[in-house]
Parts: structure tokens; C-alpha cells; sequence
């Protein structure tokens, strides 16, 4: 009898250790995967590029970098972000370059600049013509149009001086590889280009696709196109829905939504319903449309609203940071910036997300 009592005794003491353990467990907080990386003091701030972010205060701009140490003394009119390795700055209003040093590299003399592509950088001095520069702010291509593209995939769209004069294509060497017909075009994504195609009658008159060897691949036949092909699809416009079509002009994802985005990373964010949502590249819905804010994917997470506060979702559309934010900004070079309790701060992460 004394041995029952003391065994009875004993479970009882285990047991109570084993329910007090499990409590403690219970009521412990789950561990964040972020962390404040710093305080976010300036009158405005862009997300990192190149390792740097342009910051704004008492009316000028500078750099920090992921401390948050200013690293680039705000002392330029405006300024844009790092793009392998050069920035626009803008100076008593002209634009120029500078390096990751904050050095001037190209001197700020253009009306208008845009970044480097390709090697080159779209630039103009004046509101009749545009250039083609090197990073040393060399002049490679002059032209005599204002109405000119950024180069993509080595090629670039440059038509005359009026605006109903056809475009051609060129070479960084500014020689003509594709002579077209067409008054409007982009730049070439993925091996295709739209452009504005006027046949006869004119009210077939809308924008298409043309191949590299300025043959029209896809006609125009829908109400609007996107700008570019993005993972192999393009979104267009059919009675007042949008859907995608593939590189042959078929409509592979049934136009549904009232807004889509490009692809990019097999997902695409469309609006159905008022509200926001994720789509693969077969059509179907990874994220169901539920968020009345949402931004694209960017390295793994999107940031969206709920139930008035900012968290970010994975691809699955579980948050993996949950909404506690006023404001939140997309992750660029492993951290975020986010107002939190009223204070603009940047985040990091402190676990990484599953990859896909």
C-alpha cells in the first residue's frame, strides 16, 4: 500500500512538471523573424540598391548604407538609386553621375537622364534631340529625335523628329538594324517589341508584337497590350478584362481581372472582385484574391493590408511577418522599410523564407 502511494505521488509530481513546462511553452510569444536593423530619421528614404539607399533631409539628398551610417553627405538636388554601381544626381537642375564614392563621374549637364542600359545611358541637353553615353559620359550615339528608347537586348527604338515619323532600331554602335513602319514602339523584352501597327483600314488600327527581324508576329487584335513580354506572357485588355497571351498571340489565361500586373517569378498580382491576389502562370490562383492593398513579390514576400495593418505574405499566402505595420514597403536587399508605432524604420530578416 505505502509503495502505490508513493509511485501515485511521484506521477502526480511529473506530471504537474510536464503541465507547467507545456504552459510556459504555450504562453511564450513566437519568435519574429525580423528585427529592426535601424531608425529611419530622415525626411524621406528609398529602398537599398547597390547596397545603398538615397535619403532626403533639409532639402537635399545623400546615401546611407544597411547601418544606417550616412555614407554620401546629402548635398544634391535630387538623386536616384545605385544602378550598377552609378547614380543620377541632379545639381541647379541638370543631371549628371556619380559612383558609389559620391565622386562625380559624369559631370551634371543634361536636361534629362535616364540609367544605364546595355552600357549606355539615355541623356538630353536640349528638348530636340537625345544622345547615347558612355560611363564616362561619352557621347556614342547622337541623334536628331527626341523620341527615342533606353536600350534592352542590345537594341534600341529611334525614329525622326516628328512624332508621326516611323521608328528604327539600332545597334550601341548606332548603326540601323530593323527599319519598321511604325510611328510608336518599346524596347525589345524577351525577343519582342510592341508597337503601334496602322494597316488599312485604319480601324484595325492598335499595338502588337514584332521579332527581332521586324516581322509582326502578333497582330492587333486586342483592345490594349502591356508594355513587354514578362516570363513568356503578356497581359492584355479584352472588353475591359484583362488575361495574358503567350509569344504566339493565343490567350492562355482567360481575361478576368480588372488589373494585372507582369509576371515576374512565375507570379503575377491581378485584381478581381476589388480585391488583390496572386496568379501562376497556368492561370490558377496561388494567393485567392482577398487584399484591398497589395505590392508584387519581392524576394519571396509581398506586402499587403489586413485588417487595417501591413504584413508581408509568402508564396503561399501565409504571412510570414504578421500585419502590425502602418505602412510597409517592399524587401529590396534583404531588408524593408516600414513605419512602425508612428516611426519610419528598416527591417531584416532573421529567418529566411522557404525558397520555391
Amino acid at each position: 500500500m505505502r509503495q502505490t502511494i508513493i509511485f501515485t505521488g511521484l506521477a502526480l509530481t511529473v506530471l504537474y512538471s510536464y503541465l507547467s513546462q507545456r504552459s510556459s511553452h504555450v504562453n511564450q510569444p513566437k519568435p519574429k523573424p525580423w528585427e529592426i536593423a535601424f531608425e529611419q530619421p530622415f525626411d524621406a528614404a528609398h529602398a537599398f540598391h547597390d547596397g545603398l539607399a538615397a535619403i532626403e533631409t533639409g532639402g537635399k539628398y545623400g546615401y546611407i548604407d544597411k547601418t544606417g551610417r550616412v555614407v554620401i553627405e546629402p548635398q544634391f538636388d535630387e538623386a536616384k538609386d545605385f544602378s550598377g554601381g552609378m547614380a543620377r544626381v541632379t545639381i541647379d537642375y541638370k543631371v549628371g553621375y556619380i559612383n558609389q564614392r559620391g565622386e562625380i563621374v559624369v559631370k551634371p549637364q543634361f536636361e534629362y537622364a535616364y540609367d544605364f542600359s546595355d552600357g549606355l545611358a539615355l541623356v538630353s541637353s536640349d528638348e530636340r534631340s537625345a544622345s547615347y553615353i558612355d560611363n564616362t559620359g561619352k557621347i556614342v550615339i547622337k541623334t536628331r529625335s527626341r523620341y527615342v528608347t533606353e536600350f534592352s537586348e542590345g537594341l534600341a527604338a529611334v525614329s525622326g523628329q516628328r512624332l508621326t515619323d516611323s521608328y528604327n532600331y539600332i545597334d550601341p554602335t548606332g548603326k540601323i538594324i530593323i527599319r519598321t513602319p511604325f510611328s510608336a514602339a518599346q524596347p525589345f523584352y524577351e525577343g519582342l517589341s510592341r508597337v503601334l501597327i496602322e494597316p488599312e483600314p485604319k480601324s484595325n488600327r492598335g499595338y502588337g508584337f514584332i521579332d527581332r527581324t521586324g516581322q509582326v508576329v502578333i497582330g492587333p487584335q486586342f483592345d490594349a497590350v502591356g508594355d513587354r513580354f514578362s516570363d513568356g506572357l503578356a497581359k492584355v485588355l479584352v472588353k475591359n478584362k484583362w488575361g495574358y497571351i503567350d509569344k504566339t498571340g493565343k490567350i492562355v489565361i482567360a481575361p478576368n481581372y480588372e488589373e494585372a500586373d507582369d509576371f515576374s517569378d512565375g507570379l503575377a498580382r491581378v485584381k478581381f472582385a476589388g480585391v488583390y491576389g496572386f496568379i501562376g502562370k497556368d492561370g490558377r490562383s496561388v494567393v485567392n484574391p482577398r487584399f484591398t492593398i497589395a505590392s508584387p513579390f519581392s524576394e519571396g514576400l509581398a506586402s499587403v493590408l489586413d485588417r487595417g495593418k501591413f504584413g508581408y505574405i509568402d508564396r503561399d499566402g501565409n504571412f510570414f511577418i504578421e500585419p502590425e505595420f502602418e505602412a510597409a514597403d517592399s524587401f529590396s536587399e534583404g531588408v524593408a522599410l516600414v513605419l512602425l508605432s508612428g516611426k519610419p524604420v528598416y527591417i531584416r530578416l532573421v529567418k529566411p523564407v522557404s525558397p520555391h
